[in-house]
Order: structure tokens, then C-alpha cells, then sequence
């Protein structure tokens, strides 16, 4: 899901140490306009950089993650009108938990659809401290592929090359592996905490990453001569000590810090931290359009829907605010027109007492009157069949639903109602079947029924269906 606003904010949560950074896109440059780190969440939301309704991209940690490949045929992964069939059918045998309980998300690499989930309970826990605080969570994304991000836009060319990203937290770290559109993810249980309280975890980190390679290869041996592998480290706890640690066990490998300022710019004259601000800036990335990194959200459904909820919320004041305006103006009316209808009747009881010898002309005032009470009880008559046309047009735009297009309202009035005859269009027969049951289940509706639709011949294949649906108004 790609959101059409330039301007993104990430935010990093982890343990004792939270940090925002905003992205704006100007052309296919990003800028830093903002960012700031805290050791608390709520002391980030004081207006400088977050305030309360800013929608936001949070990460969810790699312990929490679960990441599948399955390889496919080429036009079988790519084939966008059957990928949720499709990831149900692989993840029914494959996942140790049902779709439904999950978020999720994939991306279509070559052949290989990948999928990436994380159970609904785990992510809410971090949608909720966000949202407790008066955000708007936009987008939920694994630390990793965020990172991956600010890889791929600062280092165009490692797309094509193997390497690793070694992303350090408060009391864990994750690690990816890329081999040419190849990927995947294994969590460490060390973190910035270990570095800092013991000086051998250095070293001792460094092994088990080794240990996690061994294993890696063993499953997933390279073909041929073994390439240059960039290595990359981000996060709050990594230093220089790091990278060398990791140099004494990696000698084939290149080894450096990761750089998120390699070709994302600070506004003016701001000074970014690099280390603190990779994640954040990462997260903020996923909700741009580029060719080449991940459009990955683990909550887009979830966005989907509450988008299309606001809109039908939307539509169902704005008819019933017009609805109410209407009745309005016609009671106006009606009480103007009983007004003048007092008065005249007052002129004329005044004017007949002056002239009541006058038989012809006391004849022509009762005349004038019968005439006068005529006339209110043809505009009583208007403005019932008023309020049922108006009153027709709510419950038609309230039980139909969002596929089907009104072409055309036609109205006949009866003595004890109203007859409506809707002509409109829909896309298949169920949703002008769901049209007719819920016309049925309103109790001023009486007997809807169509009167007349489209149907399909063996030579020809309709794309929609035009129908006419006939009904009364008590």
C-alpha cells in the first residue's frame, strides 16, 4: 500500500530508547525534516516532533515475526487477483497458527512469494501503545526489512551483491541474510544490554552470529566460488568495537556501520545521529514509492477496511443531514403558508362584516375561502408525497450497497403511499440480490420485487447487470 502524502514519520520503539524521525520526499530525494530520540514514548509525543492524530510507521521485532518462502511458478506468484487464495492454501499446511489470527503481508520476488505474519495479539500490543497515546498507526513493519530499506535507497548497487544486516536492541537482535532476491531472517538473543554489562559479549555475540551462518550454509549451500559479502550493523548499541569484533571472525566479510545519511539529507543546518535514527528512518520509507524497496505493512488490510467503514460512515450522515434539511425548509413552508392562509382568511371575515348586505359579494368571499382551503389541503397532499420521496430516497441509499449505481428514481404516488421504481446497474446478480433482502428487512418498504434485469446468453458474457426494482413507501 502506497499512501499518496510525501511525508512520513517512523517510529522506532524498543526498549528504553525510542526514536522518531520525520521523512519528506521531494523528487526522488528524501530529507530529514525532524527526529528525536527518548527514553520514554510518551516524552516523544509533547508537539516537537509527534502530536496527538500524526499517523505513524511502527516496527515489530524479529522474535515476533514468522517468514516463509515458497517458491512458484513465475506467472502463478504474480497473479495479484489470486495471491490471498493462494498465501491461504500454502500457509494452511505451513503456518502454526490459522490466517485469520495473524496480520500479514508478502512480496513477489522472481518466483518466490514471500510471506512475512505476526500474530494479531503480539502486534496489537505495540498498535496499542501508540494509539493509547493519541496516534494513528499507519503501518506495522519488522525492524528488518525497514533496515533492508535504507540499505537498498543509500546503497543502490548492493542489490545485486550478497550481504547482512546486524540490527542491535535493548535485549535482543535480529539478523538478515540477502543473496541476490533471496531472504531471510533468524533472531539472536544478545543485545545492547549483554555489550554493555559484560566486555566478552563483544566476541561472544560475534560466535553465535558465526553459528547462525554455519547453519544458514549448511541449509542453503552457495553455487559456485563464495562472493564478496558486505556486512552491514545498525542500532543503538553498535560502535567501532563492534565492527571490530566482527572483523576477527568475519575476515572474508566487509564489515562497516550502517549509514542512513549516505544519501538522505537533514534539513538546514540538523544534526542527525545515524546510529540512533536507522530504524526510524527505515519505517518512514516503507510508506514511499520506490522501485526497489519493500512496500511491506502488516496491517494494510486493516487500513483497507477502515478506510472503506469511514467512507460508508461518511455517506450515511451526509443523506441523513440533507434528508433532515429538507423536512426542515418544508416545515418552513408550511408554516409560512398557514400564516397567509390566517391572514387572508382574517381580511376576508373583516371585509365581509362591512359588506355583509351584499349577498353576491359575501357569496364570492365563501367561494374565495372554499377555494383558499382547497388549495392547503393540495399543498398538504405535496408535502406528504415530499416527505416520502425524500424519506424513498434515504432507505434506497441506506440498503443499497457500494457496487450498485442508481440510474434512475421514478416515483408514483398513491393515496396511501408511495410506488418507487428504481432502475440501476450492479456488477452480478448477488449484489442485487443483497439490495432486494435488505430492502425487504425495512418495515417502511413494502413488497420490493425486480421488475426487470439483464441476463447472460450462452454467446455472450455480461460485465453487469442492468435491473429495475419496484416498491412502496408507507
Amino acid at each position: 500500500m502506497i499512501f499518496r502524502q510525501k511525508k512520513f514519520i517512523g517510529l522506532d520503539i524498543d526498549e528504553g530508547f525510542q526514536t522518531a524521525t520525520e521523512l519528506i520526499k521531494k523528487g526522488n530525494q528524501l530529507i530529514i525534516t525532524r527526529f528525536k530520540s527518548a527514553a520514554n514514548l510518551e516524552d516523544l509525543v509533547n508537539g516537537q516532533i509527534l502530536k496527538k492524530g500524526d499517523g505513524v510507521f511502527i516496527n515489530i521485532p524479529t522474535q515476533v515475526v514468522l517468514f516463509r518462502s515458497f517458491h512458484l511458478p513465475g506467472v502463478l506468484a504474480r497473479s495479484k487477483n489470486k495471491q490471498r487464495d493462494i498465501v491461504a492454501f500454502l500457509t494452511r499446511q505451513n503456518l502454526p497458527f490459522k490466517l485469520d489470527e495473524c496480520f500479514w503481508d508478502i512480496f513477489i520476488w522472481g518466483s518466490n512469494l514471500n510471506f512475512i505474519a505476526a500474530k494479531k495479539e503480539m502486534a496489537e500490543k505495540y498498535i496499542s501503545q501508540v494509539e493509547g497515546l493519541g496516534l494513528r498507526c499507519l503501518g506495522v513493519v519488522p525492524s528488518l526489512t525497514a533496515l533492508y530499506n535504507v540499505l537498498i535507497y543509500n546503497y543502490p548497487e548492493r542489490e545485486k551483491d550478497n550481504f547482512s544486516i546486524l540490527n542491535i536492541k535493548n535485549t535482543a537482535s535480529d539478523l538478515l541474510i540477502y543473496e541476490t532476491k533471496r531472504l531471510w531472517i533468524y533472531p539472536l538473543s544478545i543485545g545492547r544490554k549483554d555489550l554493555r554489562e559484560d566486555p566478552a559479549a563483544q566476541m561472544r555475540f560475534s560466535q553465535e552470529v558465526q553459528r547462525i551462518y554455519n547453519a544458514h550454509y549448511m541449509q542453503h549451500p552457495l553455487e559456485g566460488q563464495k562472493p564478496l559479502h558486505y556486512f552491514y550493523i545498525s542500532g543503538q548499541g553498535c560502535s567501532e568495537e563492534t565492527v571490530s569484533a566482527f572483523k576477527k571472525v568475519f575476515t572474508d566479510f566487509e564489515i562497516a556501520l550502517l549509514n542512513p545519511l549516505k544519501k538522505i539529507k537533514p534539513q538546514d543546518n540538523l544534526v542527525a545521529d545515524s546510529e540512533s535514527i536507522a530504524l526510524s528512518t527505515g519505517l518512514a520509507i516503507s510508506g514511499l514509492s520506490f522501485k526497489t524497496t519493500l512496500k511491506i505493512n502488516l496491517i494494510k488490510e486493516r487500513i483497507v477496511k477502515q478506510r472503506g467503514i469511514y467512507r460508508i460512515d461518511f455517506t450515511k450522515r451526509a443523506s441523513l443531514f440533507l434528508l433532515n434539511l429538507a423536512i426542515f425548509i418544508f416545515l418552513v413552508m408550511d408554516v409560512i403558508l398557514f400564516i397567509d392562509l390566517n391572514r387572508q382568511e382574517t381580511i376576508h371575515q373583516e371585509t365581509a362584516s362591512h359588506i355583509s348586505s351584499l349577498l353576491p359579494q359575501v357569496k364570492i368571499l365563501k367561494s374565495e375561502k372554499e377555494r383558499l382551503l382547497n388549495l392547503e389541503s393540495y399543498f398538504k397532499g405535496r408535502l406528504k408525497q415530499q416527505g416520502l420521496y425524500l424519506k424513498a430516497l434515504a432507505k434506497i441509499a441506506e440498503c443499497k450497497t457500494p457496487s450498485i449505481e442508481i440510474k434512475e428514481f421514478v416515483a408514483e404516488g398513491k393515496d396511501a403511499g408511495l410506488v418507487v421504481f428504481v432502475s440501476g446497474v450492479a456488477p452480478n446478480y448477488e449484489d442485487v440480490n443483497n439490495f432486494l433482502a435488505n430492502l425487504k428487512k425495512n418495515n417502511d418498504i413494502k413488497e420490493p420485487k425486480v421488475v426487470a434485469s439483464t441476463f447472460p446468453t450462452s454467446d455472450t458474457q455480461i460485465k453487469a447487470i442492468d435491473f429495475k426494482l419496484r416498491l412502496e413507501i408507507l
